[in-house]
This record gives C-alpha cells, structure tokens and sequence, in this order.
C-alpha cells in the first residue's frame, strides 16, 4: 500500500522544521499548477540554488506520518499519479480500504496485495511483505467481492502505507474514535 502513485507533499514555504521529512523537488508543467513530476536535478552544489530558480522546481516535503499530517494540514497537496505524471489536488483525498489480518500459518491465498504490518496507536503501517512469524495482510481499495469484505476490516488511508482504524477528520488532522467492533 505504499503507494507510488499518490503522495502527499508540503512545500518548503510552508514548513517550519524540516528534520524528520523527505525532500522532493516538484516541477509543474502547466500554468495552473495542475500537472508536475518530481525531479531530481544533477546540477554542482555551487549551481544548484540558481538552477532550482531558473527552472522554476520547487523544494517540497513528502509527508509519510500522521504527526506531520496533523502539523501541516492547512497546506498540504496531494499527487496522484494519473497518465505519467501527477495530478495535484489541494488537500487530502481520503481513501477506504479493507483489510485482512493472517496470523502466521493460516494458509489463506487471496488474489490481493499482500503486506508485512505493524500496528502503532490507532494505525496499521504496512511495509514490503516479508515472510516471517508475525503474520501478514491483505489490502484492497475498496473493489472486493462482497463476502469477502465481509471478514476484512474497513479502514480510511489518507498516507500512502498508513491507514487508521477510526475514522480521519482531514480538515481537523484528527482521529475520531469509532466504536467498531473488529473480528
């Protein structure tokens, strides 16, 4: 579910501490700032401020947790990729997914995307799927055959690889607990 095709950025001028948040370069290719892909440019370090501006790129942050979600919510963009490049939106798109959590030795084979897990507060944090003794996942966006969705967990994603049990506020950046019962 780290999803290459969606990510959520702040821009530089909107960030007030850069230390725990990855750098991206933007490039839009239209005047209305619709369109962009990120870049990379191979430009000497002594050349490379006169070339960001010259080119018009911009320096961005790629939000990856929700404490920056919560910290930059009034100015953040999602990209989501859309014909090879990324259309840009301002705001969050939240997303319903369902899940399916297997412990270690069920051997159920489903014909969805398979994730290694961790769960930390009110979020399922999925990364490359890695065999191994914890158990796994299956994720889908929504499009799931109707008795099967019926075992899997409905989640909200608005971070690429990040879903949360409860329901997500994204104006507010905020959480609101559900009482929802899970298998």
């Amino acid at each position: 579910m780290n999803d290459v095709n969606k990510k959520i950025i702040v821009f530089k001028k909107d960030v007030s501490s850069s230390l725990n948040l990855e750098k991206r370069y933007v490039k839009f290719l239209d005047d209305e700032k619709r369109y962009a892909i990120f870049y990379m440019p191979l430009v000497a370090p002594s050349n490379f401020k006169s070339y960001i501006k010259e080119n018009n790129i911009y320096e961005a942050y790629l939000i990856n947790d929700f404490d920056n979600l919560k910290k930059y919510h009034d100015n953040i963009y999602t990209f989501m990729g859309k014909e090879g490049v990324y259309e840009v939106h301002n705001g969050l798109i939240n997303e319903e997914c369902y899940v399916l959590l297997v412990d270690y030795g069920m051997q159920i084979d489903l014909s969805l995307p398979k994730y290694s897990y961790e769960i930390k507060d009110e979020f399922l944090y999925l990364y490359k799927y890695k065999n191994n003794k914890k158990g796994f996942c299956y994720v889908a966006k929504g499009d799931v055959n109707d008795s099967l969705k019926r075992i899997m967990i409905k989640m909200e994603s608005v971070i690429p690889g990040v879903l949360s049990f409860n329901q997500i506020n994204v104006k507010k950046g905020e959480v609101k607990t559900l009482n929802r019962k899970l298998l």
